[in-house]
């Protein structure tokens, strides 16, 4: 199998150079072949994927509408003079496309520019004529400037066009403007009474289709899917649901990823309202007689990415403005505001800018440019942060000493934070003789190993270290009788003068042994082999990187000792939920039943009461006697 790319550098092309007589076919999985448009069979052994790259500052038409494209292309009408045209814009793979096929083929009579927002196409008449402008076709009705009973305008404004930027081969780390969704769980509750899932967003779940998948495999009555603006993820009931009691809700279980995706809250009702959008697009609705400061709380609450807040020029007449500020630094960060009703007047006053710097050569040509999404320029130089400052037309030298300072401070910090964790973790493990209180991890194998882990690491030697300085002790760092870390200042510093180099392999030495990949063959076929590496030794391992490590043998997201026992109970309290709604639901229907028949005795009983009246009345009728 072999991958290629388009003869015009825009598509993939898979080519099967087997000799077998079987088609290729390639069918998706975790939505990647979808979003390359390579998904199908070919009997040719060729299958050609969709355009991939729209050019510089456009968009691909396929995109468009949440994904769902233009249709079959057809553009076709009238201008205002009385002349016809008809154009197809099937073979259109970017709006700039769109916009150069319409205005070329038209003769000039029509122009189609995008709106001043970047978010529609506007299309004018220019002919001057006095008909009616007609605008038909599947093309003309996706990008909104459908005219199909004639306007006397020029002008033709086209809606919001939702250009897809959410796909299932979309990373989460990418959502939020680049800032992810983190790691967590959040609880789905079903369309019916007890069904419920805890999902677990974890380092496994990399994409938005893995995310998608691990919800549609909870079997809880939801189906998950890209929404049809394509800007985010959307719940839905199952159609296999026939029966639904209760709306479909989201909420956090741990972290906040649940709200990171915009899916925490109810459904707004039953039916095909039951449902919820992760839409990142944010509508907010500002009524007449609402003052700024009300419209300035109504932005802030919509978590939209920016924070609003009034400002006073100092002016007599019109002193309040509104001030829109992205929350996100750089390119990430800019956004896209459509007011419809009202006129905001705003004005773009600061454009989201990554920084950029040419690094190691004073040609431009030649140096490497290197941009962030802040004026934090790090990751370049080892160890070094720069700040950039202001634009420099010329070269700008960086002359880079030890900050002892810097050295003792972050130190401080260190030991500060390993004796909070230490009273933490001792805070959880003892027990009280005077008050008999008993700290949650008492008598724990975990938290009993984990302090003597705490204990074995800061107390032993830099592994594989050569230096002068090998122990914490040496470099001023001393742990006391009560496991406490303790930093003498003066003997660190008399440390770093004497060796810095020794000092910071006691903290920070990470050296990785190399060792060759071992090759195993699956069972059962000889042609195919992966690579099994050993797990990694370390010639070199400091202090710090112990403890990193030893974080990740208990905190990792996959396999974690706390992590596991965490997730046991999150599992063992969301069965327990399940189990104290499911009994809810059965008191509820053993409560209806017995009213019921509560409701049924005293009926019964009315009717006996009412019976027993008539039979009281008997007794006193008196018959004459007879002879």
């Amino acid at each position: 199998m072999g991958v290629g790319v388009s003869s015009d550098g825009r598509s993939l092309t898979l080519i099967d150079a087997s000799t077998g007589g079987s088609d290729l076919e390639v069918i998706d999985i975790s939505g990647a072949a979808e979003d390359l448009g390579i998904v199908g069979t070919s009997t040719a052994g060729t299958i050609s994927g969709r355009r991939l790259l729209a050019g510089i500052n456009s968009t691909l038409a396929s995109n468009l509408r949440g994904g769902q494209g233009i249709g079959d292309g057809r553009f076709y009408g009238q201008t205002r003079d009385g002349a016809s045209f008809d154009i197809d814009l099937s073979d259109a793979g970017s709006v700039a496309d769109l916009v150069s096929k319409i205005n070329s083929e038209s003769a000039g009579k029509l122009t189609a520019t995008l709106n001043a927002k970047g978010t529609g196409i506007t299309l004018v008449d220019s002919t001057g004529g006095s008909q009616d402008l007609l605008v038909r076709g599947d093309a003309a009705t996706a990008l909104g400037i459908a005219a199909e009973t004639g306007v006397q305008n020029s002008t033709i404004n086209g809606s919001r066009l939702a250009r897809k930027y959410v796909a299932e081969s979309t990373p989460l780390s990418q959502l939020n403007s680049g800032q992810g969704v983190g790691i967590g769980t959040f609880t789905i509750q079903g369309p019916t009474a007890g069904q419920r899932a805890v999902i677990r967003v974890e380092n496994g779940i990399n994409t938005v289709g893995d995310l998608i998948k691990r919800i549609n495999n909870a079997n809880v009555g939801v189906k998950a899917r890209i929404n049809d603006d394509g800007n985010g993820i959307q719940l839905d009931k199952d159609p296999a649901v026939t029966t639904e009691s209760v709306k479909i809700s989201v909420s956090d279980t741990t972290g906040t990823v649940g709200r990171a995706l915009n899916l925490v809250g109810e459904a707004s009702g039953l039916g095909a309202d039951n449902k919820i959008n992760g839409s990142f697009r944010r509508v907010i609705t500002i009524g007449s007689g609402e003052t700024l400061d009300s419209a300035v709380g109504k932005i802030n609450a919509a978590r939209a990415g920016l924070t609003a807040n009034v400002l006073a020029d100092g002016s007599s007449s019109t002193p309040f403005r509104l001030r829109l500020s992205s929350t996100v630094a750089g390119s990430a960060g800019r956004l896209i505001i459509d007011s419809e009703g009202a006129d905001l007047g705003l004005n773009q006053t600061a454009r989201g800018d990554d920084s950029r710097v040419f690094f190691g050569s004073d040609d431009p040509a030649r140096a490497i440019l290197v941009s962030r999404s802040s004026n934090t320029i790090d990751g370049v130089i080892e160890g070094v942060s720069v700040q950039a400052r202001s634009v420099s037309t010329t070269p700008v030298s960086l002359s880079i000493t030890r900050d002892d300072a810097s050295v003792v401070s972050s130190i401080k910090t260190f030991v500060s934070a390993y004796n909070t964790l230490y009273d933490r973790v001792n805070e959880l493990t003892r027990f009280n003789k005077d008050t008999e209180r008993k700290g949650v991890l008492l008598g724990d194998s975990v938290g009993s190993s984990l302090r003597a882990d705490l204990q074995s690491i800061v107390t032993g030697r830099a592994s594989g270290d050569t230096g002068q300085f090998r122990v914490l002790s040496q470099v001023g760092v001393s742990v006391g009788k009560d496991g406490q870390l303790s930093l003498d200042e003066n003997r660190l510093r008399s440390a770093l003068g004497n060796d810095a180099s020794s000092v910071a392999q006691v903290f920070s030495a990470f050296v990785a042994n190399t060792q060759p990949d071992r090759v195993q063959v699956l069972p059962g076929n000889s042609n195919i082999t992966t690579r099994n590496t050993a797990s990694t030794t370390y010639a070199k391992l400091g202090v710090l990187e112990r403890l990193g490590q030893l974080a990740d043998r208990y905190l990792a997201t996959a396999g974690g000792l706390l992590t596991a026992r965490t997730n046991n109970v999150g599992d063992l309290i969301g069965a327990q939920n399940s189990r104290i709604t499911a009994f809810d639901q059965r008191l509820s229907d053993r409560r209806d039943k017995y009213q019921a028949q509560f409701a049924a005795l005293e009926t019964s009983l009315a009717k006996i009461r009412s019976q027993q009246s008539s039979l009281s009345s008997l007794s006193n009728l008196s018959f004459p006697s007879s002879r």
